[in-house]
C-alpha cells in the first residue's frame, strides 16, 4: 500500500532530522507521518509521529506550540503502553512547563518521567530525566539537588557531557 511506504518514510525523515538536528524539516515530516497514521487508523505511528512533533517543536523554541503539542500526544503515547515515549514527552514538559513559569507543573512532570524511565532501566532516558530534572532544581535555586541529579546523569554509562543530545531520546 503506497501509504505504508509514504508514512515509513516520513517517520524515518523526521527521525533522521531529529539526530540531524533539523528542527524545521523535521517537524514537516513529523505531522505528515501523523497525519498519513490517522488516516489509516495506525495509533502506534501516530503516536511516534507525536513525539516526534513535540521534540522538533520545543528544538525550534516554539515553547507554548510544544506544550499544547505534548499535551495533546501525551494520552496518544501512554495508550501505547511505550514507557520510553511516555518519558519522553514527560521530560520535554519538564523544559516547557518550567521556560512557561509552571516549576510545581515541571517537578511533578520530571518525577513521572523518571518514574516511567526507571521502569525501563534504560541509561540514555535516564540520564535524559535526570538532567532535565538538575536543570529545574537548578533553575529553583536547590542547588544541592541539581548537583545531585546532574551526578546521576554524568554517572550512567551512556551519559555524555549533554545526555539530551548523546541519545534518541529528547
Amino acid at each position: 500500500m503506497p501509504h505504508d511506504t509514504d508514512l515509513q518514510a516520513a517517520l524515518a525523515a523526521a527521525r533522521d532530522a531529529h539526530q540531524a538536528d533539523d528542527p524545521v524539516g523535521g517537524l514537516v515530516h513529523a505531522r505528515r507521518a501523523r497525519a498519513l497514521a490517522q488516516a489509516q487508523g495506525l495509533a502506534a505511528a501516530e503516536a511516534e509521529a507525536a513525539l516526534l512533533e513535540v521534540k522538533h517543536l520545543w528544538r525550534q523554541g516554539l515553547t507554548p506550540e510544544a506544550r499544547s503539542a505534548a499535551e495533546a500526544a501525551l494520552p496518544l503515547i501512554d495508550a501505547q503502553g511505550q514507557p520510553a515515549g511516555s518519558a519522553e514527552v514527560r521530560a520535554v514538559l519538564v523544559t516547557v512547563l518550567h521556560d512557561l513559569g509552571q516549576p510545581a507543573q515541571a517537578l511533578g512532570m520530571g518525577q513521572e518521567a523518571l518514574r516511567f524511565a526507571q521502569t525501563l532501566g534504560d541509561p540514555a532516558l535516564l540520564a535524559l530525566c535526570h538532567s532535565r530534572l538538575g536543570v529545574l532544581y537548578d533553575g529553583l535555586g536547590d542547588h544541592d539537588r541539581a548537583i545531585e541529579m546532574m551526578a546521576l546523569a554524568v554517572a550512567l554509562p551512556t551519559a555524555a557531557a549533554t545526555p539530551a543530545r548523546s541519545s534518541p531520546h529528547a
